[in-house]
């Protein structure tokens, strides 16, 4: 139902959070990734990748289709360097490890991604600078139910994106779901 963290030594949810009265706004977007998750979670997932996804792996950016698990620790570190948080951080080890083994249970199934690279002018920089990232579509088998608890994660993904260069537009991401094969 819910996503919880800790600030300091005290345990706080996501909504609660996004919803304080300094961030009303940020409450209409809190109940958008809470809500829609389905009752029986799908056995397969699509991740339409409507900007350019730049992922670093290893220290090198990567040209091929993200797994569940890199996808979620990436928006991990997203959430945690947009959120107001003490010296602990927004998780604690436990659910950060219970998070990241459901993602990891999450398998690709088919891609059909392409390396997209075009060009920006830095101003700071005074030059032509490269900018790509992988566009296109990445199905991903589910096939252990503690997996939905990456659901909310993925909604959440949608808004905030994933990656590098998510201030230019980069790392936009549509989540659909596919219907259960019987």
């Amino acid at each position: 139902e819910d996503l919880t963290g800790h600030i300091g030594d005290q345990p706080v949810t996501l909504q609660s959070l996004f919803s304080r009265h300094d961030s009303a706004e940020c409450g209409l977007f809190a109940d958008a990734f809470f809500s829609g998750a389905p009752v029986i979670g799908p056995k397969s997932i699509c991740l339409q990748l409507v900007s350019p996804l730049t992922l670093k792996v290893e220290g090198h950016v990567s040209r091929e289709a993200p797994g569940m698990a890199t996808l979620v620790t990436r928006l991990l570190g997203r959430l945690v360097g947009l959120l107001p948080v003490m010296e602990h951080g927004f998780f604690n080890p436990d659910q950060r490890a219970d998070l990241l083994r459901a993602a990891a249970s999450v398998r690709p199934a088919a891609m059909d991604v392409r390396w997209f690279e075009w060009q920006r002018y830095s101003g700071r920089q005074k030059s032509v600078m490269p900018f790509g990232g992988l566009i296109g579509d990445i199905s991903y088998s589910i096939e252990s139910d503690e997996a939905e608890l990456i659901w909310p994660w993925l909604r959440m993904a949608e808004w905030l994106g994933v990656g590098s260069k998510t201030t230019f537009g980069h790392g936009q991401i549509m989540l659909i779901t596919l219907p259960n094969k019987k």
